[in-house]
């Protein structure tokens, strides 16, 4: 998991908070994998009947964090892999 998401359960309501606000909530591969898991995790239990994804500071978020998207992009990180991550993530939303 990382330190940019906040997950906290109450009440049946899985909530994930993006919590990077210095970079806006861009999102990281990290953050993708991060609310993925989390989304995993609530779907397999009986203590979540919905998740609730926010921002924090007064933003959702700014959307994938450019630079790394560059990086990767250009085989910097995990060899050119755009997919991994984000699209895991995207599939289990």
């Amino acid at each position: 998991m990382t330190q940019d998401l906040s997950i906290a359960t109450a009440d049946r309501i899985q909530t994930i908070r993006l919590t990077r606000t210095a970079k806006k909530n861009a999102l990281t591969s990290a953050m993708y994998a991060g609310l993925r898991e989390a989304l995993v995790a609530g779907d397999a239990s009986d203590d979540v009947a919905v998740h609730v994804l926010l921002g924090a500071n007064g933003s959702f978020s700014a959307g994938s964090d450019i630079a790394e998207f560059l990086a990767r992009s250009q085989g910097g990180v995990d060899g050119g892999d755009l997919s991994g991550p984000i699209v895991e993530f995207i599939r289990r939303l």
